[in-house]
């Protein structure tokens, strides 16, 4: 009778991990989606269009402008560049920490 209760008592548990992995799975899915959703070109633009704009704008001015430019136009750039970055993760984070 011990052995049997034993071997029902371990069924259990292991029904119970299998349930907890599947719940777990379904999680980690949910996410990877969200995640991929979040990574897609079309959603980039949408969700960040100052900063891909202002990165158009360097990369079009470093294109036209060369390697001789001046001291000033480069902070001038990087200064753009990181107001462009630092307000898309702004808007980022507000919408992946929003859902979970």
């Amino acid at each position: 009778m011990v052995a049997e209760e034993e071997l029902a008592r371990i069924d259990r548990e292991l029904d119970d991990a299998r349930r907890d992995l599947r719940d777990t799975l379904e999680l980690v899915n949910e996410k990877v989606e969200l995640v991929e959703s979040e990574l897609r070109p079309v959603t980039i633009v949408r969700h960040h269009t100052v900063a891909v704009s202002c990165l158009a704008a360097a990369l079009g001015f470093i294109a036209g402008g060369g390697f001789k430019t001046l001291r000033l136009e480069w902070l001038a750039l990087g200064a753009l560049l990181g107001s462009a970055i630092k307000a898309s993760r702004g808007f980022h984070t507000e919408e992946v920490d929003g859902p979970s």
